[in-house]
């Protein structure tokens, strides 16, 4: 009877939608709360700042007529983008 038993308990169960949530939730290291679902991203005013700046109009141009852009391409993330690597770069020098 032990032996069936065992047997039993050795069969992996079958993966359902609520089993598969349930044993995600228990993997992960961070604490899942409910009330994280309705909690919303931070907005973009929350994590940057505006500035003002004088960009040459041949370069600002070229940045409007680029049609080669990505899908999710936003000149905010380009600039952003740019301004990273070109500190990188000042950075390695000093």
């Amino acid at each position: 009877m032990e032996e069936k038993l065992k047997k039993f308990e050795s069969k992996t169960k079958p993966i359902t939608p609520t089993s598969s949530l349930v044993d995600g939730m228990e993997k992960s290291k961070q604490k899942n709360r409910i009330s994280d679902l309705f909690t919303s991203k931070p907005r973009m005013e929350d994590t940057h700042t505006r500035r003002t700046f004088l960009v040459r109009n041949d370069l600002l141009k070229r940045l409007d007529d680029t049609t080669n852009k990505p899908d999710n391409f936003t000149k905010t993330k380009f600039i952003n983008y740019l301004l990273e690597r070109g500190l990188e770069q000042l950075e390695e020098e000093n």
